[in-house]
């Protein structure tokens, strides 16, 4: 089986040197119980609309049988230059389904993660980037029309675990 998964920083497994990422721990799980192929396509600093641009040529060339996203952290991310978040919610419901519709053509296999629990005080702003700022209000604001959008569809939406 192969599996893709889409995702950010967070997917890509930013400063987890030592197993790589939540991604990097699936696939090594998988592998163990039945070989399957697990694809981490996480790309830091990753928004809805850099995906809908490359979902069609990194899944086909991967020949994917389950798609995964874990997106929505830097689209409801905050940029203090232009007073907004950085992708605005309506376009974040339009990306959804692009993403949805693209995922579909390719397989009935659909699975949208929820947004990773993170302490939202380290990044006000965030160290590495003085304009970008994550919220918990845009955060949740975020996550509304997920979960709206996956009862409407034939998807599951998976929540990380709080710790």
């Amino acid at each position: 089986m192969n599996i893709c998964i889409f995702g950010d920083s967070i997917t890509w497994g930013a400063n987890d040197f030592e197993y790589g990422g939540w991604a990097a721990r699936f696939r090594n799980y998988l592998y163990e119980k039945d070989k399957s192929d697990v694809y981490n396509l996480g790309i830091s600093g990753e928004i809805t609309t850099d995906t809908i641009k490359r979902i069609d040529c990194e899944a086909e060339a991967r020949e994917a049988d389950v798609i995964i996203f874990v997106l929505g952290i830097n689209d409801s991310a905050y940029l203090k230059s232009k007073g907004e978040r950085w992708t605005p919610l309506e376009a974040f419901k339009q990306n959804l389904v692009l993403l949805y519709e693209k995922a579909r053509s390719l397989t009935e296999k659909i699975f949208f993660v929820g947004l990773a629990p993170i302490d939202e005080t380290l990044l006000q702003p965030a160290p590495w980037a003085p304009d970008y700022f994550v919220d918990v209000k845009l955060r949740m604001s975020t996550m509304e029309p997920l979960e709206h959008f996956a009862r409407r569809k034939t998807f599951h939406i998976f929540h990380w675990m709080e710790y």
